[in-house]
């Protein structure tokens, strides 16, 4: 990457569906990098409560931090607007409080429009959302989270740089919806303005020259895409996702796309479908999608882009995207090998935590009162081979348990968010209303998803040629051919060190050795065809 401050913006529901699978890639890919990671900052920006996803990126968030387990460099905030609007005008919710005089005039906004409350998004209206966007941004700026992440937080970024570093920032969102359309169109302008301004005051700038020095400073990325998923046709909604998003390029505002340095268009015909109407639940059916791994990817080549590939603006194409690329395969996501080489390596790590570990350490509270676990073979070699009651007397259960238990425990729950993740990037295509698979002209061919099943459904290895049968390889096989043949066992992946200098080394340490002994042999490249 350049010399640069690093920022995602990631915008409506599309854009924290994006996060989340962000945040999954970029731990998969710093673990498989022995911890090597640039630092970068991600904010996601919604008006309402953000859906179950922000539940899930936070507990990724929060269980990494607590492993330290070769963890990348993130600043993840959260950044729901309306709150802050909400607390700044004394608890008013509607448009109404915040809205310049202007708009009381009701010649754009009607009555009902004005009482909207801004806590409930931008009830899918675009004309509401174009104006909405900019009056809340701009009353929710110089929070402190605002100026951890936020637009604050970049803006100070752009002012002290003195032309020795650039600021990258990335908009991320839908072409479809509400929050992500609008907000794609509207802040890359506002952000430049509001650099450009605050330049112009603190640098004690002219206006042109304070537009010379953020442009040479600020470069502003949009990632724009289908959508993480389809909703009902309700409201007037239209379903046609291409046409929606070509609809938004065509009406692009010609002032953001001044104020962007580079444009990626990323869409794909077949996306998790939802119900033909609402469930009574109000269910949306929202599941990763291939597509979120070209989203990683193209953040990355923003990231790395030279200024002068920079000059180039788009709208940026990914191979995925084009027409006739209907099978999603690692052919056709054209990503960079290190995803499959880290992907797959984790798997293999995985592997091991479910079919060797799990059985030993996830244990009831009667198979622990029954000594089950001084027979671990785990803790067993931590101890010099001990088993029973001989560990029993050099060892104290609430010594193992935070030594041992705790940390696997939160190791295993984060690894079942990130298969229950893999596994349906795996199944993209998929009617998740129905259960329909994808016809075989837009078959999804990744990894094996009944592999992914297995470790999830809790197997038992021995089912499946156990210990010494098994083979990880098996793992990442699929029908472009397999970038691995390690001839790894989970017996021979558990050939590690688990004393140093007469100690128990500790459990973290052995689990780091494990995932490089399951990511490290050496790769015979073969294919099938």
């Amino acid at each position: 990457m350049n010399c640069s401050k690093n920022h995602i913006m990631c915008e409506g529901g599309t854009g924290i569906v994006d996060a989340r699978s962000l945040i999954h890639m970029l731990y998969t890919t710093t673990l498989y990098e022995k911890g090597i990671s640039e630092a970068v900052s991600i904010a996601f920006e919604t008006m309402d409560a953000g859906g179950e996803e922000i539940i899930e990126v936070k507990k990724v968030l929060e269980t990494n931090k607590t492993l330290n387990l070769r963890n990348p460099n993130i600043q993840f905030v959260f950044l729901k607007l309306s709150d802050k609007v909400i607390k700044k005008k004394d608890g008013e919710q509607t448009l109404r409080a915040i809205a310049p005089e202007w708009y009381q005039k009701q010649t754009i906004l009607t009555e009902s429009e004005l009482d909207f409350a801004i806590d409930k998004g931008y009830g899918r209206n675009l004309i509401l959302g174009s104006l909405l966007s900019s009056t809340v941004l701009e009353a929710a700026m110089r929070t402190p989270e605002d100026k951890k992440a936020g637009f604050g937080a970049i803006i100070d970024e752009v002012v002290d740089s003195n032309g020795t570093y650039e600021v990258r920032v990335v908009f991320a969102g839908s072409g479809i919806g509400g929050e992500g359309r609008t907000n794609l169109c509207v802040h890359p302008i506002l952000l430049r303005k509001y650099c450009i301004e605050a330049v112009m005051e603190n640098l004690h700038l002219e206006y042109e020259q304070a537009k010379a020095y953020v442009g040479r400073v600020l470069k502003i990325a949009v990632i724009m895409t289908g959508a993480a998923f389809r909703f009902p046709r309700i409201n007037g909604l239209d379903q046609d996702v291409a046409g929606l998003v070509s609809g938004t390029l065509r009406n692009y505002p010609a002032e953001a796309a001044e104020a962007t340095d580079a444009f990626y268009w990323l869409e794909h015909d077949y996306m998790p479908v939802q119900a033909s109407k609402a469930s009574e639940g109000g269910s949306q059916f929202k599941h990763a999608h291939a597509i979120e791994l070209v989203f990683t990817a193209l953040v990355e080549n923003f990231f790395s882009r030279t200024d002068e590939e920079l000059e180039k603006k788009g709208p940026l194409i990914p191979h995925y995207s084009l027409p006739g690329n209907g099978k999603t395969n690692w052919a056709n996501l054209g990503l960079p090998e290190k995803y499959r080489l880290a992907l797959s390596a984790r798997l293999r790590f995985d592997a091991m935590l479910f079919y060797w570990l799990r059985p030993q350490l996830d244990l009831t509270s009667e198979q622990i009162k029954n000594g089950m676990l001084y027979e671990a073979e785990i803790i067993s070699r931590m101890y010099g081979g001990k088993t029973g009651r001989k560990l029993q007397t050099m060892v104290a259960y609430d010594e193992l348990e935070e030594m041992v238990l705790r940390p696997f425990k939160i190791l295993l729950e984060r690894e079942r968010l990130w298969l229950s993740w893999l596994r349906d990037i795996c199944l993209t295509g998929m009617n998740w209303e129905t259960g329909t698979l994808p016809g075989e002209e837009q078959k999804t061919d990744i990894f094996p998803v009944f592999q992914i099943d297995r470790m999830l459904n809790g197997e038992d290895v021995s089912a499946f040629g156990g210990m010494t049968g098994f083979l990880l390889d098996d793992l990442s096989e699929c029908g472009e051919g397999n970038l691995y043949h390690t001839r790894l066992t989970p017996d021979k992946a558990r050939k590690l060190k688990y004393v140093e200098n007469g100690k128990p080394r500790s459990f973290m340490a052995i689990m780091e050795e494990l995932y490089d002994v399951c990511s490290s042999r050496k790769e015979k490249r073969t294919w099938l065809w």
